[in-house]
């Protein structure tokens, strides 16, 4: 930049040097053919009188040769003077008896003089300067951090500069001879800057192009289309967990731990979704509370126990511990617990699912509900009493029914268990179902077409199907409304069923039809319907009722 500006200020100053080496020549008429006389740098054209052999008023000096530039024309003439010249940066030296140029040093093209009288011309004398274009400052191309020079050509005489090697077109001011900076032409190729990714808790890098002599970034590798204000960064992106996204497993809560929902964890930025791409956030906490517990009862080992006796809990609630197993029985309803070394039996009342049944119109005694909860296992009664079905489309009938065909969860005789969100059609032998809740988890019955709701449904859909007993016996006949926490049916194809029966051929093992086996014979079973005397201490089941005996 130095440089340039030096240069600047020697070419102004050089155009102000008005001292230079000129030449003269006379020429006469008797030079000339046809009224004009050639010489390498100029020629003079005038109307020739033939009669005198002079010229006639008028003459035009026009240039043949740009490199010299006319100074002065002095005139020796007959009969008049010549007084009129067409270029106005030309005036007439009385002092000189002579046309001069009025102090600007220009190339023109030709300069044409008049006289106002009929005049003859006998001679012409022309002063001029011969450019000597020796000096020549070669074009420098703006780049992206200086401005550029045109190239040019000094006449070391006169010093005037001019824009061709001839001298034809010279330079007016020395600011017309730079170039503005060019953003566009970089010193060296810009420097290619790989992108990098947001993530969840740092920005990242787009991926460009930067020139170390501007400092500037750009789109491309030429470095000609630039990043509005030089912003490369990229904003955190909550999306992105760069591989530190790990699935946490659901787990129960219990009585003396907190519970975990199904959750995705980013170890990054702390947070927890719902889906396995962290897309979806998860504002809630994702621990469930520590349950409330009604009763607790703790103990070193089994044999610190009294076996064969009977603990009351609340109204309602009797523990029986017999050898290393610990029956609860709730509202007639029990369920067995297996007794490690050391072990704490939690009974959750609060928890607890009561549920009305409906009574089977074609079969005295047997009842029907069904249940569903998204977020807990429940246990179904040990004893039989109750069984879970899981229900599929078994067929449609030509009177306008269909058949749902219901399979068992589990086996009676094992220990029974509902999934946490699986629909469920519950068979018992008593209007009243108490359901307790489970941390065990089974895998659940792969196929089952019924649906659940933890919520009531007001507004179910027109292909609803739920529970209840019509013209055809108990089954599934449309409706609107679903209460909680129960299961119902959707049929989705075009044809109009008028409901769903029922039919369960796969009967599950166990004491499972109290009504019938040991119903109206006085005897006494126990909750695994072995005959028991009088002696026996617990629950027993007694002409298909249950009841503790102390």
């Amino acid at each position: 930049m130095k440089k340039i500006l030096l240069s600047l200020l020697m070419l102004c100053t050089a155009m102000c040097a008005w001292s230079y080496t000129t030449k003269t020549v006379t020429k006469t008429p008797s030079d000339s053919r046809n009224g004009i006389v050639s010489c390498n740098e100029f020629m003079i054209m005038g109307n020739l009188d033939k009669t005198t052999g002079l010229w006639k008023t008028g003459l035009a000096v026009g240039y043949i040769n740009s490199g010299c530039v006319i100074t002065s024309v002095e005139f020796v003439v007959k009969n008049g003077n010549i007084d009129q010249c067409e270029c106005e940066n030309w005036k007439f030296d009385a002092t000189a008896g002579k046309w001069v140029q009025d102090g600007t040093f220009t190339y023109y093209d030709n300069v044409s003089f008049k006289s106002s009288s009929n005049c003859l011309i006998t001679s012409v004398t022309i002063t001029y300067h011969k450019h000597t274009l020796a000096k020549k400052t070669d074009a420098k191309a703006a780049t992206c951090t200086r401005i550029g020079v045109k190239a040019s050509w000094e006449c070391s005489d006169c010093g005037h500069i001019y824009y061709d090697e001839k001298g034809a077109s010279e330079v007016a001011k020395f600011e017309d001879l730079t170039l503005d900076i060019d953003p566009k032409n970089h010193p060296q190729s810009p420097t290619e800057v790989l992108g990098v990714d947001a993530t969840c808790v740092a920005t990242g890098t787009m991926h460009h192009w930067h020139c170390n002599a501007c400092n500037h970034n750009f789109e491309d590798a030429n470095g000609e289309i630039p990043i509005a204000g030089d912003n490369v960064t990229l904003d955190i992106d909550p999306k992105n967990h760069n591989g530190m996204l790990h699935e946490v497993a659901y787990k129960e809560a219990t009585c003396i731990e907190e519970g975990v929902l199904h959750h995705w964890h980013c170890a990054a930025c702390g947070m927890n979704y719902s889906d396995g791409q962290g897309k979806t956030a998860m504002t809630d906490d994702v621990t469930t509370d520590k349950w409330d517990a009604d009763a607790l009862l703790v103990w070193d080992a089994p044999s610190a126990l009294n076996l064969d006796e009977s603990y009351l809990l609340g109204e309602s609630a009797v523990v029986t511990f017999d050898n290393d197993v610990a029956c609860l029985a709730v509202n007639g309803t029990s369920r067995e617990y297996e007794l490690s070394e050391t072990d704490a039996l939690h009974i959750d009342f609060d928890h607890t699912f009561t549920l009305t049944a409906t009574e089977d119109p074609a079969n005295e005694g047997v009842y029907y509900a069904t249940f569903f909860n998204s977020t807990s296992a429940y246990a179904v009664p040990v004893d039989g009493s109750v069984v879970a079905y899981a229900g599929t489309l078994e067929r449609l009938c030509d009177d306008g029914t269909g058949v749902l065909h219901l399979t068992p969860v589990a086996d009676g005789g094992e220990a029974t268990r509902i999934c946490r969100g699986e629909p469920v059609v519950l068979k018992a032998y008593s209007d009243q179902i108490v359901l307790m809740p489970s941390a065990s988890q089974r895998e659940a019955v792969a196929q089952n077409d019924l649906n659940g709701t933890d919520e009531e449904l007001n507004n179910a859909p027109e292909n609803a199907y739920a529970l209840a007993t019509g013209d055809n016996g108990i089954g599934f006949y449309p409706s609107t409304s679903v209460d909680a926490h129960n299961a119902y049916y959707l049929y989705n194809m075009p044809a109009n069923i008028s409901m769903f029966k029922l039919d369960y051929t796969d009967t599950p093992t166990g004491v499972n039809d109290l009504k019938r086996d040991n119903q109206g014979d006085g005897r006494m079973y126990d909750i695994l319907g072995r005959p028991v005397n009088d002696d026996y201490k617990g629950i027993v089941i007694m002409n298909g009722k249950k009841f503790v005996k102390k």
